[in-house]
Order: C-alpha cells, then sequence, then structure tokens
C-alpha cells in the first residue's frame, strides 16, 4: 500500500505538471474565427519538446504499472484462484495418502518432535522441552548519541537488543559501549529436530519458519536452576533474566537482560503440495506437466494406502523383513541427501505452503494471504489511468488544432482532457485485456472491436 501511495501521489503531480505544460497557450491556438490553415502544429510541437518528452515519459511509465498490476492479478487466479477449486481438505495427518502425491492438500494436526528431542539453550544449559522453537532476545544497557535540536549533542543511556557503536560518537570518551563480541550473551533463535505434524508428515524447515507466533516464557524455578554455574550472578527479574554488574533498578552499562520467546506446540494447519510425507510449495496445477515421466514415488503403502513412518524406514534398512525394496532405496536415498549441506530454499512468494496456528480452513487460509484483492487491484488501475491521462494530455496538448477537424475530436469539443481521457480508456482496457487473454478471450475480443470502432469512427 505505501508503494500505491507513493505512485499515486506522483501522478496527482504528473497531473498538475501537465496542467501547466501539457496544454496548449491560449496564444497559440487558433481562435474560432482562425483558420487552421496555416496554423503549424509542427512548430508548436516543437516549442513543446518538454512537455511531449514528459507526456511519452509518463505514458510508458503507466502502462508499466497497468503490465505489472494485471500480471500479478493474472498469476494470483492462476494460483489462489484455482487453489480453492483443487485444494484436499482436512487431509488426515496421521495417513499420507499415496493418491495425493503431488497434489494440493490442507493438513491439520498437533505439533510434535519425532525424536522427542527438546531445545537445549547452548550456553544457560536451559532446557525447552515443550518448545517447537526458541528465541532468546538480548538487550545490553548502553550509551546512546542523540542531537537536539540546536544541534548540540547529548548522551543517555538505555536497553537495546542491538550493539550501538560508541566509536562514531562525537565524544566516544566516557561513553565507551562494549564492542559486539564482548557481549556475554547473544541472541539465538533454535527449532527442535525432527517437527512433525500428525504422525506421519514431517514440517520442512520452510514451514517452521513461518512458524513465528512467539510468546514469552519465563522461566520455572527448577528451570532457574539448571543454568550454567558460569553465570553466577545471574536472577531472575519477572518475566526475564538480568545478568551482570548492576541491578535492575540501578543497571550498569554492560549489563544484559534475556527474555525467552517461544512457539509452544500445539494444533497447526498446513497447505502445500505433498511430496512424500513432507510438504513443498503448490505454483499451480502446471507442474504435473513436468512430472508426468517422473518415476514412481518411492513410499509404498502399507494395506491402508498410507505411508510407514521414518521408524519404519529405518528398520527395514537394518534388515527387518519389509517385502518392498522401494522402501529400502527410499530410506538410502534419504540418509545420502541428509549428509549434504542443509539449506533452506528460497520460497517463491506467488507459491503456496503455508502454516497457520490453530485449526484454519483453507479457504480463510488463502483469504489471508491473497494479494489479488480488488481495493489493490483497482488502486492501481485508478493510478496507471492518471498516469495515461496526464501523459496524453501533454503529447494530445500542442497538435490538439491539427486534430480538430477529424469528427471525433470535433465530437469532444476539442478538449484535450477528454480526448487523452478516451485514450486512456483504451490503452487501459486493451492492456488488461491483452494480460487477461488466456483466461478471458472474449474481454479481448470486445476490446480489440471497440478500439477498432474508436479507431474508425475518429478517421471520418
Amino acid at each position: 500500500m505505501a508503494s500505491c501511495r507513493l505512485l499515486l501521489a506522483s501522478a496527482v503531480a504528473s497531473l498538475l505538471v501537465s496542467f501547466s505544460q501539457g496544454l496548449p497557450e491560449p496564444s497559440l491556438l487558433p481562435t474560432d474565427d482562425d483558420s487552421l490553415e496555416g496554423f503549424d502544429w509542427r512548430e508548436r510541437l516543437r516549442h513543446s519538446t518538454f512537455a511531449v518528452s514528459m507526456g511519452v515519459s509518463l505514458v510508458l511509465l503507466g502502462l508499466g504499472v497497468l503490465v505489472w498490476n494485471e500480471m500479478c492479478a493474472v498469476l494470483n487466479y492462476r494460483v489462489f484462484g484455482r487453489a480453492k477449486t483443487m485444494v484436499h481438505k482436512n487431509v488426515d495427518p496421521d495417513r499420507a495418502q499415496l493418491s495425493l502425491q503431488g497434489e494440493l492438500i490442507h493438513v491439520t494436526g498437533m505439533v510434535s518432535s519425532a525424536d522427542n528431542q527438546a531445545i537445549v539453550d547452548p550456553e544457560l544449559g536451559v532446557v525447552f522441552a515443550d518448545a517447537s522453537r526458541v528465541k532468546r532476545v538480548v538487550e545490553m544497557y548502553q550509551w546512546c548519541e542523540f542531537t537536539e535540536p540546536n544541534g548540540e549533542v547529548d548522551y543517555t543511556r538505555l536497553w537495546s537488543s542491538s550493539a550501538l557503536d560508541s566509536h562514531r560518537f562525537r565524544r566516544p570518551l566516557p561513553h565507551a559501549n562494549p564492542e559486539p563480541d564482548q557481549w556475554p550473551i547473544k541472541q539465538f533463535e533454535r527449532s527442535a529436530p525432527g517437527l512433525m505434524i500428525g504422525q506421519q508428515f514431517r514440517l520442512s524447515p520452510q514451514i517452521v519458519e513461518q512458524m513465528n507466533w512467539y510468546v514469552p516464557r519465563p522461566l520455572t524455578h527448577a528451570e532457574f536452576k539448571t543454568i550454567h554455574p558460569h553465570f553466577k550472578n545471574i536472577f531472575a527479574e519477572g518475566p526475564y533474566l538480568y545478568y551482570g554488574a548492576g541491578i535492575p533498578e540501578q543497571p550498569v552499562v554492560g549489563d544484559v537482560k534475556i527474555t525467552y520467546l517461544y512457539v509452544p506446540y500445539g494444533l497447526v494447519s498446513v497447505m502445500g503440495r505433498q511430496v512424500s510425507n513432507s510438504f513443498e510449495p503448490w505454483d499451480g496445477p502446471d507442474y504435473l506437466e513436468s512430472n508426468e515421466h517422473d518415476e514412481e514415488a518411492p513410499l509404498l503403502a502399507s494395506g491402508s494406502g498410507s505411508y510407514q513412518s521414518s521408524h519404519s524406514f529405518a528398520s527395514q534398512s537394518e534388515g527387518t523383513p519389509s517385502g518392498s525394496g522401494l522402501v529400502r532405496n527410499y530410506y538410502s536415498n534419504s540418509v545420502s541427501h541428509q549428509q549434504q549441506p542443509t539449506t533452506t530454499p528460497v520460497q517463491d512468494k506467488d507459491a503456496i505452503l503455508w502454516v497457520d496456528e490453530g485449526s484454519v480452513g483453507p479457504m480463510t487460509m488463502i483469504q489471508r494471504r491473497v494479494v489479488d484483492n480488488p481495493q489493490r487491484v483497482w488502486m492501481a488501475r485508478l493510478l496507471a489511468v492518471l498516469l495515461l491521462l496526464s501523459g496524453l494530455a501533454c503529447v494530445i496538448g500542442p497538435i490538439m488544432p491539427a486534430l480538430a477537424h477529424y469528427k471525433l475530436f470535433a465530437v469532444l469539443g476539442r478538449s484535450v482532457w477528454a480526448a487523452a481521457l478516451l485514450m486512456a480508456a483504451l490503452l487501459t482496457l486493451l492492456t488488461s485485456s491483452i494480460c487477461w487473454s488466456v483466461y478471458r478471450p472474449r474481454l479481448l475480443v470486445l476490446s480489440l472491436l471497440l478500439t477498432a470502432g474508436v479507431v474508425v469512427f475518429a478517421s471520418i
């Protein structure tokens, strides 16, 4: 919305400029008693080079905004619009069905750790057995420099989670702050290993990164006692831990406050493309064409048609009879992939791989994230029309007397703004219909017929 406001402001400014630069001066226009014969519109155009060049720039900018907006709308319609009809709702989280391989699915279930491993603070030694994600926020009491309205520099002390470089102060002494590598405790964020939803589906790193509904996590008395003995001067103060030479009422520069935030285990809703027993981004049904000749998914359904758990894969690889070579191949492939460096793939912002806290239906998940809302689309279209209108007015203004003998412009009363508005509307309709031609071909045919009719009428 901020970018839309900025572009709207530029469009308004361009309109004001076009009023002063783009319209023909009255002294240079023929009056009612004058004849168009002998009116040198080329000379008028030559004297209006600045207005014409500005008009061309505004027209190109308006077309760029319009094409960008329509292509975003088309893409959102292709992905989000078709997702509403193609999503498989409320898939059982304890049963990954082979028939849904590669399909867009919606799953709601409890999050847990497959290995029942807790998150451990590597420095303080605190164990979080009830958290899927933990974030340690550290704030240090530091000097801060600020400038008075009269230009004088003053200094104050405050809590900040980022290191304030005192070397850049005008008076570094006696306002020195600890260097970043001198912080006794630093911030960190960690997720529990092997997070799953239900008994079958593993949560990929892309999904885990979206689970950011952190809430404060004060330490219990028992957890406080497990803090590493190296931190002797640490004590609990309400929802946070205090560590340093001072006390909360009288802090000293270099003291730190430690606050734990966590994402508790609980009910979540996931929406994405099912791949094996995990999720990947779904960017529309077109991906099926590229996967038609792929090998069969190396997951074997047991009698009920559900995927076997990772623990059963491990037991089969150790020699337990399984009756399936595909399962053993899958496990060996998984091991080889795990030995490679783990990186989080970059997700396309227009692809569907979502997670929400609680039980949230697929339609609600789509509505929360859909970019193609009517307000944004029509705001951008209005902005494009304003840019085209002001740009065309700058271009048409100098040559309007030469166009006045055409019937269309005579009907418009030789009005520059009326002609510019008509041309801007036709350009907007034609550009939008071209962008939507794949899904709405009738709109393209209608716009072409309308444009042809206006051109024929204008040439009379």
